[in-house]
């Protein structure tokens, strides 16, 4: 996995912590990118995100991964 500077990472980071943010709720890709205009497509930071073991794909759906959501409560104590 490659680490890439700016604008990516921060897409990786909105996505991430939106995922986070809907936990339960299983996204759809397209709703992604259509209702939080994340300015294109997400693919390439979806495979990234999953890559590390951050975010679980199924189909079109994205979740995050019990990892993620463990350091996401690690930060909140």
């Amino acid at each position: 996995m490659t680490i890439q500077p700016g604008a990516e990472q921060q897409l990786q980071r909105a996505l991430l912590a939106l995922l986070l943010c809907e936990f339960p709720r299983k996204m759809k890709r397209e709703d992604l990118e259509r209702r939080y205009n994340f300015g294109g497509p997400v693919d390439v930071p979806i495979k990234e995100l999953h890559a590390a073991g951050l975010v679980w794909c199924e189909g079109d759906y994205v979740m995050p991964t019990l990892p993620a959501r463990h350091m996401e409560w690690l930060e909140l104590v």
